[in-house]
């Protein structure tokens, strides 16, 4: 009987996979155009509006409200990792009302990491018109965000990139509303853009310039630092360079785009090259890398890349890093709605031990090289001599395999001040094979060794976007990091219609070093109380705790306060902090004074950098302080004009009286009007 009993469990395990792999749901062909090519379009494009124009056309057919995406299931908002605080984290809404969001790119500002500018293909809700890229911002690391729905400088075909340089000019890239690529920038956090082309399309509809990217190198230490750059994949109808990666470049902000150069041809792809992704390295290297397409229909077979050591005006010969991959996007996964194996790159511009290294991830069929099984998990390989050679592949995801789960879309960050890595991705370790949730793996060692937890408050079955074609849910997910602020930001429909959420993290620093930030502070008047709001004309101190949250001692610390605002004076703004052990805080009383301006607005939010440095290092962190004034408006306002004509307008030569209701909307008293 044990042995019959084994014997059975042994036939159930082996033929588990298979069992999957024939219960798999996946989408319906009746809208999957890579499974019905025609004269009519080219089936290797992923562009929303692209599809749509075929729609209307009625090359294809859009996918149908048939019902209601099945309710997603709460699943907790704690953040749970051994390598950071236990903290909440519930998902927040990029936009709200009447809209579908989808495909997500995120930055941070570089001398600001709470200052944010997320796009994402823009829909209004239920579809009948396309704006393309859109455009938010977050002033308060992701816990509120402005913007607008519709395109950045008009409405656009999407494929959203997004940037912001040292001076605060916010870029989006995208695919024109002719099929071209353009870039839109604004100098005054959105309120106005200006588009400018960066290159036309090759031809006139089926050919498009599809699947860009954008990027702005930020690295101080590179000659070319402000340098903006675009690519994209030339599709031109059977046309000249068909299916290759084209590159350009600004000098000038993004006002001005270099001729477009061809970078992919020594890769001699059996059909196309496609995704591709641009990331700078500390002295302004150059890089690029994309999936290969060898055979079509059909999954992404290599990774090509390409490298330019002048600021993007020539390249290396292009070459594949690494041969043998199986993406995804026609074995497809078990959720309905196309998806894809496109690579993203990531390079450690910190001052740590890795950097300039390079990072390279994406989603494979089995271990790559290999590529059987139903496991579909996320791989790294990284370079440490500018992409000339690489490692073997690391598993990122650290589920159990073996048992058909799924893992793609994976999009990587590493932050610029420690070094570390975030990778986010969809992921149905958890949940049935038609759900999946959003998760973020973490690594503070170059790659070598993963942490994940999930960061969506919710489990969810994702579906294509009722009104669109080509089973469209979104092709790419987005996340950055800065100063130990991860921001991952995803499509769900948890609402019944696709919207974008984000759900920020706080992470910790990089290994072997100390790191002294700001822990807690406390204002108090000159009586000594303290206070809760920083009121017009205050004369403040401030007790301020820092801790070490390295894991290595600092000594001899040194704190200095300061601020951005014109509305505070720092009139005691250094004080000696001695040393810290590891995790140790170290609190001083009337460690600082300030000085609140008589002008102050009512509640105004003020901020205040902390700088802690020892002999060779130093921290920046900040927090924030509410301040407490009159605001005094006119509520009502009345013109007597008796002695003129009565018409209660004060005309030429007139005379009349005056009286208004005054009122104080402020959060303090104010005497004596």
């Amino acid at each position: 009987m044990k042995r019959l009993l084994f014997f059975i469990i042994f036939i159930f395990i082996g033929f588990f996979p298979f069992w999957l792999n024939a219960q798999k749901p996946g989408t319906d062909d009746r809208y999957n155009v890579l499974k019905n090519p025609s004269v009519n379009y080219d089936n290797r494009v992923d562009n929303m509006l692209y599809w749509n124009y075929a729609l209307r056309n009625k090359y294809v057919e859009g996918y149908p409200i048939e019902k209601e995406s099945p309710k997603a299931r709460y699943v907790g908002s704690m953040i749970t990792s051994p390598l950071f605080v236990l903290q909440d984290s519930p998902d927040i809404p990029i936009w709200e009302g009447d809209v579908t969001q989808s495909e997500n790119s995120v930055t941070t500002h570089p001398l600001d990491y709470e200052k944010l500018l997320n796009s994402n293909n823009s829909t209004d809700y239920p579809v009948n018109g396309l704006f393309g890229a859109d455009w938010s911002t977050s002033d308060d690391a992701g816990e509120s965000w402005e913007g607008e729905k519709y395109g950045a400088g008009g409405d656009n075909s999407g494929d959203p990139a997004v940037a912001i340089n040292f001076q605060g000019r916010l870029f989006v890239g995208y695919i024109n509303e002719n099929f071209g690529q353009s870039v839109s920038f604004s100098d005054d956090n959105g309120q106005n853009w200006t588009k400018i082309l960066v290159a036309p399309a090759p031809g006139y509809y089926p050919a498009t310039l599809d699947k860009n990217h954008l990027w702005l190198d930020n690295s101080p230490t590179s000659p070319f630092m402000g340098n903006v750059y675009a690519a994209w994949t030339r599709f031109s109808a059977g046309g000249t360079y068909d299916g290759e990666i084209q590159f350009s470049r600004s000098a000038t902000n993004g006002t001005s785009w270099s001729n477009p150069l061809v970078i992919s041809t020594e890769i001699a792809a059996g059909s196309h090259n496609q995704g591709v992704n641009i990331q700078t390295g500390p002295q302004g290297e150059v890089y690029l890398v994309w999936a290969v397409y060898d055979a079509w229909p059909g999954d992404e077979s290599a990774l090509g890349f390409a490298a330019s050591f002048d600021g993007g005006l020539t390249f290396q010969p292009a070459h594949r890093i690494l041969n043998n991959i199986r993406g995804i996007r026609y074995s497809e996964t078990t959720k309905n709605f196309r998806v894809n194996s496109f690579p993203s790159m990531a390079v450690d511009l910190s001052i740590g031990p890795r950097r300039g290294t390079i990072y390279v991830v994406w989603a494979n069929y089995g271990f790559p090289g290999v590529n059987t099984g139903y496991d579909i998990d996320v791989y790294l390989i990284k370079s440490t001599d500018q992409g000339n050679t690489w490692s073997q592949p690391i598993r990122v995801n650290q589920d159990l395999p073996g048992l058909g789960k799924q893992h793609f879309f994976p999009w990587i960050s590493c932050d610029p001040v420690t070094g570390n890595l975030s990778v986010i991705f969809y992921d149905d370790r958890d949940c049935s094979i038609e759900e999946c949730e959003t998760w973020v793996s973490y690594s503070s060692d170059g790659g070598d060794s993963w942490q994940d937890f999930r960061v969506s408050d919710v489990a969810f079955t994702p579906q294509p976007i009722a009104g669109l074609a080509a089973n469209y849910f979104g092709d790419y997910l987005g996340i950055t990091a800065n100063n130990m602020k991860i921001y991952p930001v995803w499509t769900d429909n948890r609402e019944g219609k696709a919207l974008s959420y984000t759900s920020p993290i706080n992470s910790t620093p990089a290994p072997n070093q100390p790191y002294v930030v700001h822990q807690s502070h406390v204002f108090r008047n000159y009586g000594g109380s303290s206070v809760d709001f920083l009121t017009f004309g205050d004369s403040l101190t401030m007790d301020l705790s820092a801790i070490n949250i390295g894991d290595q001692p600092a000594n001899q610390v040194n704190i200095t306060l300061s601020s951005p605002s014109p509305y505070i004076q720092i009139t005691d703004s250094t004080h000696y902090y001695g040393d810290f052990a590891p995790l140790q805080a170290v609190a001083i009383n009337q460690a600082f004074a300030c000085q609140i301006s008589d002008t102050v607005p009512d509640n105004e939010k003020l901020k205040f950098i902390v700088r802690a440095a020892d002999s060779d290092t130093f921290w920046i962190s900040h927090f924030y302080a509410k301040t407490s004034a009159p605001d005094l408006r006119i509520k009502k306002l009345l013109i007597n004009d008796y002695y003129g004509n009565s018409n209660r307008i004060p005309d030429a030569g007139e005379s009349a009286y005056i009286s208004f209701v005054l009122a104080n909307e402020g959060d303090f008293v104010c005497d004596s009007i």
